[in-house]
Parts: C-alpha cells; structure tokens; sequence
C-alpha cells in the first residue's frame, strides 16, 4: 500500500504494480472516514500524486518495488540558471542533521568548488541547487565521509550517513533520471578529517566519477 498527504487531500493505492497506477483520492477535510474516492473528480491531484510518488521513492535491493526503475522527471525553471550551487553554513547544536533549523543560517554564498574550502571546524554546511543530467537513463550514487551527511534529491533521502549509523545501505543508490534539471539539497557537518566524496556512474560510463562544481545548477 501507498498513501500520500498533499493539503486536505490523500491519496492511497494497493499492490501497486506500476507508478502509472491510480490512486483512490479522499478530502481529509470533510471526509475523515475516507468513504467517497472523489479520484475522478480532481485529476489534477491524481497528476501531482503520481509525479510525487516518483520523485519521493528511494530503490531499496533488499526490498524490490515493481516501480524502482520508473523515471524521474526534471524541472523546467522559467529563470536562467548558472554554474555551481549556494552555500549557508549553520550552528548545528543540539540539533539533528536533516533539520537545520533555517533561521539560524549566518551567510549565503557561491562556491567555488563544490566541496572546496572545509574545515573541521566549520559549522554545518546546506548547499542548494540542481544536479544536471545530460543523459537520460540509470545513475548509480556512492557516499564516502567521515562527517555527518545527507542528500535530498527531489524529495528522495538519496544518500545518508551520520554518526552511528551503522545501516550501510544509504551509501549508494541507482535511480533512473531524465535528462536536465534535479533539485537537490546537500547537508554536512564535517569529520576531523573534511573527507566527503560523492561519485555517481551513469550506465554509459566506463567508471563512476567524483561530483564536481560544474555538475550543478543555481539560480541566481
């Protein structure tokens, strides 16, 4: 079973086969016993629940879905985009990594390299913007840090490691992307040794290759 919440509505699905599948859609707000599916009613959420679906599932081996190759679309941006990705570093005290509190952002910068310039005394660091895709198809993604780290794709927790995790499956993930544009989010709170390596292999690759500054978009 899938069962998602956008607004007032839900949306719920069965021994889901495909991510074509329709979802029964409900109005939460004046239908708390979800017994009128008003799915034909409101196609537009119908559209928006499947592209969500899509966009927030993660491949897990151990757990094979029929729908874990189905691709991800990109974005279409009206804005004009340029090479890179902002920067804000964070006090991360006492709080947990994949919510850093957004009010206590100090400064907002371009990076010149993607992962350049890191210390171990840096507070935690959230880099936004786009992933560029050239070439439609299977990506593979590998992590390799020894600081505390987390990257959101679309709305997937694509790669995840902090301390003492000791599940290693959130250290390399395939997923099948079109070609352009994919949000991302990338948390960081630095190891004693500011190593963080992040290589993704597209299924025409001779050999998987380290994420650099001109992989990514931002908009100005």
């Amino acid at each position: 079973m899938q069962a998602i919440r956008s607004g007032k509505y839900k949306g719920v699905r069965y021994d889901t086969q495909s991510d074509h599948e329709p979802f029964e859609v409900y109005d939460i707000s004046s239908d708390s016993m979800e017994s009128h599916n008003i799915a034909g009613e409101v196609p537009e959420i119908q559209t928006a629940l499947q592209r969500y679906a899509v966009r927030a599932h993660r491949p897990d081996p151990r757990y094979p879905r029929p729908y874990d190759s189905a691709q991800i679309e990109a974005v279409s941006l009206a804005e004009p985009v340029s090479v890179g990705l902002s920067r804000q570093p964070f006090d991360t005290s006492g709080h947990w990594l994949p919510r850093f509190p957004p009010y206590r952002g100090t400064a907002t910068a371009d990076t010149v390299g993607v992962f350049a310039d890191l210390h171990a005394s840096d507070p935690g660091i959230t880099w936004t913007g786009y992933l560029r895709v050239r070439t439609a198809g299977s990506h593979t993604f590998t992590l390799a840090t020894d600081g505390d780290f987390l990257m959101d794709l679309h709305d997937i927790h694509l790669l995840y490691q902090e301390d003492g995790l000791i599940d290693t499956t959130y250290n390399t993930v395939t997923l099948n992307l079109a070609a352009g544009l994919h949000p991302v989010t990338m948390r960081y709170v630095p190891g004693p040794a500011q190593r963080l390596n992040i290589s993704w292999k597209a299924a025409t690759d001779a050999a998987p290759a380290l994420l650099q500054v001109g992989d990514f978009r931002r908009q100005p």
